[in-house]
């Protein structure tokens, strides 16, 4: 909250988001990707499922 404060004080020129480009007025369309589904492909995804599954699996509720 200091820094923020100073910054609005000495009127500091700070890049927002805006700046780097224009947002979107909708949502993304959904679509299938196109990806092969071979052995490279699942031995690339597995271990971030298995990740995802294993703290999915941890998490109290």
């Amino acid at each position: 909250m200091v820094l923020t404060l100073i910054t609005l004080l000495a009127a500091v020129a700070v890049p927002t988001v805006g700046d780097k480009g224009e947002l979107p007025d909708s949502l993304p369309t959904l679509f299938i990707p196109n990806v092969p589904f071979n052995l490279e492909t699942l031995q690339v995804v597995f271990p971030f499922a298995l990740a995802h599954g294993l703290c999915g699996a941890t998490t109290r509720t």
